[in-house]
């Protein structure tokens, strides 16, 4: 993937370095990294406010396996725009579907849980979410949250709370 004016953008060198199929080291230090980590980083910081790309990136990690790099990408973004915006809404929806699959239901309803906060306690925000969300209605997403809370509950053996958190995620999207 190529910049405007010749060179590698961020995203191709980011591949370039996963198709030499390096292992994922999770959060350990640049120093002292095999080649392609340190081309990873320096392939990430060329567009550090980008959060489009930033998305796709974390995309792509995900794709390939790479959840520790891909977790740490999708929190850049998270970082670094509004939560009520069609990338806030994207990025705290696709890192929670993540989490999730990842068997980590707690950190997937905190990843949704403050713009769930945020739907229920003010009506307009709900309305731009809708009007934002490439991924999931207002109602889908308070659904996820609460039916990741209620799994990370039940795996913690609490099922009266488990059963209140599955209960308002049906009550919350009941279709």
């Amino acid at each position: 993937v190529g910049a405007p004016d010749g060179t590698a953008s961020g995203l191709g060198l980011v591949l370039g370095a996963l198709d030499r199929d390096e292992p994922d080291l999770g959060g350990a230090a640049i120093e002292g990294l095999p080649l392609v980590q340190r081309e990873l980083g320096q392939a990430l910081a060329l567009a550090p406010m980008n959060s489009h790309q930033h998305l796709e990136v974390a995309y792509q990690l995900q794709e390939r396996g790479r959840f520790g790099w891909s977790e740490r990408e999708y929190r850049t973004v998270l970082k670094s725009v509004e939560m009520v915006s069609r990338d806030g809404v994207d990025v705290r929806s696709m890192l929670a579907e993540m989490l999730q699959d990842l068997e980590r239901e707690v950190d997937a309803a905190a990843v949704l849980g403050d713009l769930v906060q945020a739907m229920e306690a003010d009506e307009t925000v709900r309305d731009t979410v809708e009007g934002v969300s490439l991924r999931h209605s207002p109602p889908e997403t308070m659904s996820r949250m609460y039916y990741f809370s209620g799994l990370g509950h039940l795996a913690h053996e609490r099922v009266d709370e488990a059963r209140k958190a599955l209960e308002k995620g049906a009550d919350a999207n009941p279709e």
